[in-house]
């Protein structure tokens, strides 16, 4: 899986989180254009969340976030990788939260 690439867990850089966001981007908008068989799956937006949840960027807790909305759009409530995907969410928000409690960036 590609997008995996872009979010393993030491790759821990906004970089490259964007670079597997602009992956589903790319997927999304290909299967929106020509119903491509390359629908994004729910393991996609799950690692492109895990790579926004894994940097240290001021914002990865919206970018998580939106993300899964997205995923829960695209795949649906049911998709086995959801539970992941919120965890992720939730980890972004926790350590969002503890970089505003003691101003780290």
């Amino acid at each position: 899986h590609i997008i995996s690439c872009y979010a393993m867990p030491t790759s821990q850089t906004v970089d490259c989180a964007f670079k597997a966001c602009v992956l589903l981007n790319k997927l999304e908008d290909r299967f929106k254009e020509d119903g491509a068989a390359a629908q994004p799956s729910g393991r996609s937006y799950a690692e492109c969340i895990a790579a926004w949840a894994q940097t240290r960027s001021p914002n990865r807790d919206e970018r998580a976030e939106e993300l899964v909305h997205r995923m829960t759009e695209a795949v649906g409530p049911k998709d086995p990788d959801l539970p992941r995907a919120f965890n992720m969410v939730l980890k972004a928000c926790k350590q969002r939260a503890a970089t505003m409690r003691y101003g780290e960036s």
